[in-house]
């Protein structure tokens, strides 16, 4: 009796054959000869009670009968080896978070839009929580007449797109900025309930409407012609949800923007929804005077070359970015690798979060111009770990660029990329295994960094009066390192130490642990150096250019430092 079992990934079979008293049970993948396995039982009757166990549990786990077929060893069927594919470096696609991130475009291929089968029910339940401030607004006497009447037909179950945006204002007066995020329901219903049309003429005609606070009472107004959209607009998100669906619909639907352009508010959000149309947002991006953070981060997900970023860049600052996270990945999908440079210069003025993210970007663009700027910035902070990123995923690039900055004498984190990167890359694979970079290093395959010269021992900055324990900084020393004919231990058990490096007798301090050093000091067993010629170093004497010198009575902001002239030599057995 022969079993399979194939689902997903997984193709599996079963084989069960019984003569008298032995079982003979064969498995593995199929396509492979498997696993045999014979066992002997006392009589027929536990032979088959056997073999029907395990025919049940198999049948269970999802098994099924494929007929029975001998136990001779099946042929293994190997796969031939794919080819290696030739990485292009210089094809540019986002990776998938930031694909994920931006907004859709109609000129880059939009995925197709999922409606949200709940969206007009909670667009309902929206209306209906914030019918108290939409009243408010509307029966204020200061509310324009045109606003008013508009909004109650609305409300009324007319389709008035000037009305659904000023009750969409009325909303976001009474939320606040703080609360923009709510109105991403607006936009939604808009879509669901009216359609696509009338979702982008009530758009536009909520950045024509501005609402205000006097005597403690919100009304309605209409915006003047050359007036902006305010620091900060309530109706970011919705404009976001209507070009997700704008980016899909028909070239009728952007039509409808034509005719809602009459104010400088309403040509900001015109170029946002459709930033196919350059006419529209050159103007757009003349026009701009950056008072306003909401109209900078509509500007720059419109822009589509780094000339029309050029208009805007210096009224554009990192908060643009990290207040709406979806602003950076739609800027890099809308200008392409154009925009290295001008990213670059936002490296030094945000946060911690947003640098690691703007270098992230940079290692993703298939550029020279955006490798080098990596480059020029290694000894920079959270520089280094991007950088190995952009080397594995562009490794022609790395060498070429590497190699015309003299390779791994740049710094010591290019010798580390430099010396596991072979020398040819035409069929090399983005991450070679470790055995293979160690056998390129053997052979001398790769260029490995020169041998440097020894650096300082463990010392605080020259003049700068701050001992061991209160900062320096560390580098490795030979010295220090390399065996000593005193001993591992023999400059503490030649009595106790102060503070200032001198041996003392004075009692150590009451409640503290004793110490090697108040151990009865006694001969110490040498043990003669034979692997480096380095001088032994003890707690009264440092490397420094002259050869060792006495600390005795001085504090350790007085050591001295290594030097070429005394590097230990290997040695040379």
């Amino acid at each position: 009796m022969r079993l399979e079992y194939v689902d997903g990934g997984s193709a599996k079979f079963w084989e069960g054959e019984r003569s008298g008293a032995a079982v003979t049970v064969r498995w593995g993948r199929i396509g492979t000869a498997g696993q045999v396995k014979a066992r002997d039982f006392a009589d027929d009757a536990a032979a088959r009670a056997f073999l029907d166990k395990q025919v049940a549990e198999k049948t269970r786990k999802g098994y099924r009968e494929t007929g029975v077929r001998p136990l001779e060893p099946v042929a293994e069927v190997r796969s031939a080896e794919p080819e290696p594919v030739e990485h292009d470096e210089d094809a540019f696609a986002l990776s998938p978070g930031l694909a994920k991130q931006a907004l859709p475009r109609r000129d880059r291929d939009p995925a197709k839009r999922r409606p949200d089968p709940k969206a007009e029910a909670a667009y309902d339940e929206f209306l209906l929580r914030y019918r108290k401030a939409v009243d408010a607004a509307l029966t204020n006497p200061r509310t324009e007449p045109a606003l008013r009447d508009a909004a109650q037909r609305y409300l009324a179950g007319d389709r008035q797109p000037l009305g659904a945006a000023a009750v969409a204002a009325a909303i976001g007066l009474a939320q606040g900025w703080q609360g923009r995020d709510a109105l991403d329901v607006v936009g939604k219903g808009w879509v669901a309930r009216h359609g696509v049309v009338f979702a982008v003429q009530a758009c536009a005609d909520l950045a024509a409407v501005a609402g205000q606070w006097e005597s403690k009472a919100p009304h309605l107004r209409l915006r003047r012609p050359d007036e902006g959209l305010g620091s900060h607009w309530c109706g970011e998100l919705a404009a976001m949800k209507v070009r997700s669906a704008l980016a899909v619909a028909d070239e009728s639907a952007a039509d409808a923007l034509a005719e809602r352009r009459a104010t400088r508010a309403q040509r900001v959000v015109a170029a946002f929804l459709e930033p196919t149309e350059t006419a529209w947002v050159d103007e757009a991006c003349a026009e701009a005077t950056g008072e306003s953070a909401s109209e900078n981060m509509m500007l720059m997900c419109a822009v589509s070359t780094a000339a029309q970023f050029e208009r805007i860049a210096p009224n554009i600052t990192t908060w643009e970015f990290e207040r709406e996270p979806r602003t950076l990945a739609t800027l890099v999908a809308g200008v392409g690798p154009a925009i290295a440079p001008h990213l670059a210069g936002f490296l030094r003025n945000g946060s911690a979060e947003f640098t690691r993210k703007l270098l992230g970007v940079l290692a993703e663009l298939p550029t020279d111009e955006a490798f080098d700027l990596l480059l020029d910035r290694i000894d920079e902070k959270y520089v280094q770990p991007v950088l190995l990123e952009a080397m594995k995923r562009y490794p022609q690039r790395a060498v070429r660029l590497l190699a015309a900055r003299k390779g791994p004498r740049r710094t010591p984190c290019c010798a580390r990329t430099w010396s596991a990167t072979p020398t040819s890359t035409s069929s090399w694979p983005p991450t070679p295994p470790r055995s293979s970079r160690r056998r390129a290093r053997r052979s001398g395959g790769c260029p490995t960094p020169p041998p440097t010269p020894c650096p300082t021992c463990w010392s605080p900055r020259p003049g700068s009066g701050r001992g061991r324990r209160s900062g320096g900084s560390r580098s490795p020393c030979p010295s220090r390192s390399a065996p000593n004919s005193a001993g591992p231990r023999a400059s503490r058990r030649s009595g106790p130490r102060s503070r200032s490096g001198s041996a003392t007798t004075s009692a150590r301090r009451p409640g503290r642990r004793r110490s090697r050093a108040s151990r009865p000091a006694g001969p110490s067993t040498t043990r003669p150096s034979t692997s480096c010629s380095a001088p032994p170093r003890t707690s009264s004497a440092r490397c420094s250019p002259a050869g060792p010198r006495a600390t005795t009575g001085t504090s350790r902001a007085g050591a001295a430092r290594c030097s070429p002239a005394t590097a230990p030599t290997p040695c040379p057995a």
